[in-house]
């Protein structure tokens, strides 16, 4: 169980939340310009990692939510989005034969890299709130208070609890300080 400084919906969701931030970067990359998707495909990963890593309890946490980011992401990329976009022809797939080792390689080198982007954007993440402290109330002024004497150093007598000097021989018990 992953333990959050607080227990809001919202920072429960931080997983999703990061997730949809990747997506949302990715597919405007694949959008905008094919030649920058791999790149926004990767800070998609950064970003959502850096989401889903904060409010964590410790790095590690943090960067394992970050990596699940990268490679949900991929995931989404590869089986939903990628073919949508296709087929509503925002997008076009280079005709490019590839071997089935190529194709594998290229496989374990995306997912390594979107994981590791992840990963790193969670840790990220996690030590960008690690040194935010909650912001506590000062606690109210407490005035010094003089220290009272109950009997007269010198002659012993019994003295009132504002006293300055004593009533009996006139030695001056306390002093008196400007409020």
């Amino acid at each position: 169980m992953i333990r959050l400084y607080s227990s809001t919906p919202f920072e429960k969701n931080k997983l999703l939340l990061g997730l949809l931030v990747s997506i949302v970067t990715g597919t405007l990359a694949l959008i905008v310009a094919e030649n920058i998707a791999d790149i926004g495909i990767a800070l998609g990963a950064f970003l959502g990692g850096l989401i889903a890593g904060r409010f964590t309890v410790k790095p590690l946490s943090g960067g394992s939510r970050g990596a699940a980011v990268g490679i949900l992401s991929l995931l989404l990329y590869y089986f939903f989005i990628v073919p949508m976009l296709y087929m509503a022809r925002l997008i076009t797939i280079p005709d490019v034969e590839l071997s089935t080792l190529d194709l594998i390689v290229a496989w374990i080198i995306t997912i390594l890299e979107l994981v590791g982007v992840g990963f790193v954007g969670g840790v990220a993440g996690y030590y960008m709130t690690a040194g935010i402290k909650p912001v506590t109330k000062p606690s109210p002024e407490v005035k010094p208070t003089v220290p009272s004497l109950s009997r007269c150093p010198r002659c012993g007598s019994s003295l009132p609890v504002d006293a300055i000097y004593c009533p009996q021989c006139g030695l001056k018990v306390r002093d008196i300080r400007p409020v």
